[in-house]
């Protein structure tokens, strides 16, 4: 048996490091709530910054942008009318967000539990089936947050310089390109264990053998494949440190 390239699991990231920017609240409470929520995306960053550094990949948990939404109407409702459209516009936008982002979380979150593309955990041909499904399904999402995620940020950063939020928007751009990359070539990944299935089996340090009788030029393909994985990973981890950076006070 010839061995290839050992896969590392999925990398799960994140969509994007929302900010708050609000205008000043004369009102206490208002302001407080406005604290709170800035607080609150701190949290969310510090968490983003371990996840990143322990090389486990991010975890696709957007309930903070929820949070912060709630914490906005609530400012608003204590605050003078102007003050107040300003906010709840920004949760509204938020809401947005929220809703282009959760279908994407939701898939992500079921690829994981059925093993991502982990050969260990697929001990039937058939279980190829709907992981094949997820990847594509994706795919798809990620086209849509590329495509409306831009204009959103715009509308959460204006008290921002536009040089700052082109900057932003230019990252998320990227990191939607490296999902992107990754969603294409783990389907091909994929589609390749599944062509071969009976044909190779996992070692003990958790490689991939393939029998002697499948072709040089499938092997190869297929570590093309697994080694743009990785590369798309390492560079979204990257982007995501740039893009939260950018936040850190």
């Amino acid at each position: 048996m010839r061995q290839v390239v050992f896969f590392v699991p999925v990398f799960v990231s994140i969509l994007f490091i929302c900010g708050c920017d609000t205008k000043k609240q004369d009102q206490v409470v208002a302001d407080q709530l406005v604290t709170d929520a800035r607080e609150s995306q701190s949290e969310f960053d510090t968490k983003v910054r371990e996840q990143l550094d322990s090389g486990e990949g991010i975890s696709p948990d957007i309930e903070h942008v929820d949070q912060i939404a709630d914490m906005i109407e609530q400012a608003a409702a204590n605050s003078s009318s102007d003050q107040s459209q300003v906010l709840l516009d920004q949760a509204e936008t938020l809401r947005k967000v929220q809703a282009i982002v959760t279908p994407y979380q939701t898939a992500m979150e079921e690829l994981t539990k059925l093993g991502g593309l982990d050969p260990t955990t697929i001990n039937e041909l058939e279980q190829f089936d709907r992981r094949i499904e997820l990847v594509e399904e994706l795919g798809r999402l990620n086209e849509i947050m590329d495509e409306n995620l831009p204009a959103l940020i715009r509308k959460l950063d204006q008290d921002a310089g536009a040089d700052e939020i082109e900057l932003k928007i230019d990252l998320i751009k990227q990191i939607r390109q490296t999902d992107r990359e990754s969603f294409q070539s783990m389907n091909g990944y994929l589609l390749i264990l599944q062509q071969l299935w009976g044909q190779y089996g996992i070692d003990t340090d958790g490689s991939i053998m393939f029998s002697p009788d499948v072709e040089d030029e499938l092997i190869q393909k297929f570590n093309v494949f697994a080694d743009h994985i990785q590369k798309m990973t390492a560079e979204q981890a990257r982007l995501q440190r740039v893009l939260i950076d950018l936040d850190s006070p």
